[in-house]
């Protein structure tokens, strides 16, 4: 801010927290209402004194003269703010200013100034700090929202402020205000008619897009920024400008306040990586958030790093250089060196049965673009385990042996299989995974069987979704269900969509992919709708317009009032 008042002929420049003080004549004072960028507020300095009681303040304010700065048939309004010795609250400090103000004008004989909390025509700043008060005429008036597209276009963003607080100022000389907005008209028609850039703006909820379009509206910007609602999966580098080939991506995602939105969030963050990094090569990116391990689930290098405050948030903008070099890279793990050992003749029966298989399975799973499937299901009756696939990893369940089977022979067996597998399919052994299955009784497939939380990525029909083979029994995708969800995908556009008993919201993912208006999925499990969450979130969507909620299915279609298509 201090270079930018520098530049509109301000002098004497100090830096305080918070704002910058500068001298400077009446042009400089209304330059700089109507082109900072960056001031909330430009105030003229009327008083300042040392100050430690109530009464001092009073006859501090009584020091101005203000019927040199408003007649007693306009309005006022007082914002106080800071702490004193007798002032506890910024209600009360304003209330003994306005005292002190209307108090002088009786003493003059004049009638008292009203108060008016809503287009005041004069409004009055009084700041306290360490025992010292600033008492000062806002020259500015509302706080603005400034617009990019206005920068780009060199518009004052004072033009769009339909008053300010100096037009009402006794003191005002309206002839020089006159000259500097027309100044500001020409460059704006001369800075419209010479720009080229180009601004799009994307918002996942439509009730946020018709928000910013209204205020695009009333900013006159309606033709310089184009907003549409989009999800961040839809995502492309549009352009009207053929020789406009690079840009700039700036993006606010969610970051959570607790500790369960934040994991979810982590997989919106690593979408937003992937999808950026294959289709905006030499575009720059910036991240504002206020969690710095999202911003590391990106997945980019950061190249520079701005310390912001959100409220009272510490936040960070994070740079991001879109080009090769900068790749998003693959997450999972890298797999270790195949050990080579000999195998019985049974075995390398199986061994071979797995081949064959793999085999017979390619084709289709290159044509259909499968990663998961069912590669072996006890064929052999000697190994009873069911063997599936999930991209680079092999997950493996064992059949539980029934009791005419010695117990020895099925665990010599099975040591067999977990020493085939590498060996036959390529796969290194800590990306095999192993599970004994038996008869589920109760909530027995819900219980935990292990916890690390380590969730691996997988495709099916277009989209990505998340896999936990270790910590339950299932592995939140159930691989015979893949036809029903097809079927789901190509039935859902433009259809609203309930999913009950959702489990990991596989399906739901699938109908939002398919074109689903909107969407509500239902389960007693707080795991799995999280669950669900991050897989909507890894394929670039948001939990606003497709919800998951928390309830007993059975219980909550006897009330439930929605209407649903699918």
């Amino acid at each position: 801010m201090a270079d930018e008042l520098s530049l509109l002929g301000a002098e004497d420049i100090k830096l305080t927290q918070g704002g910058v003080y500068f001298n400077g004549d009446l042009k400089v004072g209304y330059s700089s209402c109507l082109w900072s960028r960056l001031a909330n507020r430009v105030l003229l300095l009327l008083h300042t004194e040392a100050v430690d009681s109530v009464e001092e303040l009073y006859d501090a304010v009584g020091k101005v003269v203000w019927t040199d700065h408003f007649d007693s048939d306009q309005t006022f309004l007082v914002d106080y703010a800071g702490r004193m010795r007798g002032i506890d609250n910024t209600h009360f400090g304003a209330l003994k200013v306005k005292d002190a103000i209307v108090d002088q004008f009786r003493s003059q004989g004049e009638l008292r100034p009203n108060i008016a909390k809503q287009d005041p025509d004069v409004r009055i700043n009084v700041f306290v700090n360490k025992a010292r008060v600033r008492i000062s005429l806002d020259l500015s008036g509302e706080s603005l929202l400034i617009e990019a597209a206005m920068m780009a276009s060199d518009t004052a963003p004072g033009l769009l402020r339909w008053r300010f607080g100096l037009q009402m100022w006794k003191q005002h000389d309206s002839e020089l205000w006159r000259e500097i907005w027309d100044a500001a008209e020409l460059r704006r028609e001369a800075g419209e008619a010479s720009t080229t850039s180009e601004i799009h703006g994307y918002d996942g909820q439509p009730k946020a897009v018709s928000k910013c379009r209204e205020n695009l509206k009333q900013a006159g910007l309606t033709e310089r920024v184009r907003v549409s609602h989009r999800e961040l999966k839809d995502l492309k580098p549009l352009t009207h400008n053929a020789q406009q080939q690079a840009g700039l991506v700036i993006t606010n995602p969610p970051y959570g306040e607790r500790l369960s939105e934040v994991a979810n969030m982590q997989y919106l963050y690593q979408h937003l990586g992937e999808r950026l990094s294959q289709d905006f090569i030499g575009w720059e990116l910036g991240v504002f958030t206020g969690n710095a391990e999202l911003g590391k689930a990106v997945g980019l290098r950061s190249h520079k790093q701005y310390a912001f405050y959100n409220g009272a948030i510490k936040s960070q903008l994070l740079m991001y250089s879109l080009d090769t070099t900068n790749r998003f890279a693959d997450r999972r793990q890298e797999g270790g060196e195949i050990p080579l050992q000999a195998l019985s003749e049974g075995a390398k029966m199986f061994a071979n049965r797995l081949v064959k298989n793999r085999k017979q399975l390619s084709k289709w799973v290159k044509q259909e673009k499968i990663e998961c499937y069912r590669l072996y299901d006890a064929d052999m009756p000697e190994y009873a385990v069911a063997i599936d696939v999930y991209g680079d990893w092999l997950h493996v369940q064992e059949y539980a042996a029934p009791k005419t089977v010695d117990a020895d022979k099925a665990q010599r067996r099975l040591e067999e299989v977990m020493l085939a597998l590498p060996q036959a399919l390529q796969v290194s052994e800590n990306r095999i995974v192993l599970k004994q299955r038996r008869q589920q009784t109760g909530k027995d497939q819900y219980q935990t069987h292990d916890e690390k939380g380590e969730y691996i990525q997988v495709q099916e029909g277009g989209c990505k979704l998340l896999v936990n083979l270790n910590d339950y029994l299932d592995t939140g995708l159930f691989l015979d269900h893949r036809p029903v969800r097809q079927r789901i995908q190509n039935a859902a556009t433009g259809k609203r969509f309930l999913n009950l008993f959702c489990y990991t919201g596989t399906a739901t993912l699938h109908a939002v992919l398919g074109g689903a208006r909107k969407s509500l999925s239902v389960d007693m499990s707080a795991t799995y709708l999280s669950w669900g969450k991050k897989n909507l979130a890894l394929n670039g969507f948001s939990d606003q317009v497709h919800r998951f909620e928390q309830h007993d299915c059975m219980e909550f279609i006897k009330s439930h009032k929605g209407e649903y298509d699918l």
